[in-house]
């Protein structure tokens, strides 16, 4: 039960990311909303594991930027009474960017984690038959590093989603 919900959620998560309406679009938009160069578009990779940077760039490649995708916590609270499933489930998105330089890397990260929050703001609701979105979100940024190209800032936000699998 507890893998097929963590699945679930992460592939909800996933479709929205990737859609039509997704963050390639919504970088788009804040793009020419801001005048700034499409040439500085750069779509992020959409894959999905819990993966530290240095493992996913020696098994898959250190392509940048990149947006991993994951479940990282799930609570049954036993809200709703004889229901398997009712509690909370944890998506997070880490977005990955690296860069050789420092100039511009937060600034950078912080335009894809816009795009991921416009992306969410405009999805509250149900996203699957029992999982949904209140609105709810919380953003981390961690510490720049060495790593991927040669530095590395990484951005979580972590979605809290209400399910009920009765």
């Amino acid at each position: 039960m507890m893998s097929y919900i963590a699945t679930t959620a992460t592939a909800a998560m996933t479709e929205l990311l990737s859609g039509q309406t997704g963050v390639h679009y919504r970088l788009a938009q804040r793009l020419v909303e801001s005048d700034g160069p499409l040439s500085e578009l750069v779509s992020p990779l959409i894959r999905t594991g819990h993966l530290s940077v240095e493992m996913a760039d020696k098994a898959q490649g250190a392509a940048y930027p990149q947006l991993f995708v994951y479940c990282e916590r799930i609570q049954n609270l036993l809200r709703e009474k004889f229901s398997p499933f009712s509690g909370t489930v944890h998506v997070a998105v880490e977005v990955r960017h690296s860069q050789d330089r420092l100039e511009r890397l937060q600034e950078r990260a912080q335009l894809y984690t816009e795009a991921i929050l416009d992306v969410l703001e405009s999805c509250r609701g149900e996203w699957r038959p029992g999982y949904c979105f209140g609105g709810r979100y919380e953003v981390k940024f961690e510490p720049v590093r060495h790593g991927g190209k040669n530095f590395v800032q990484i951005v979580r936000i972590t979605v809290p989603l209400e399910v009920n699998i009765g």
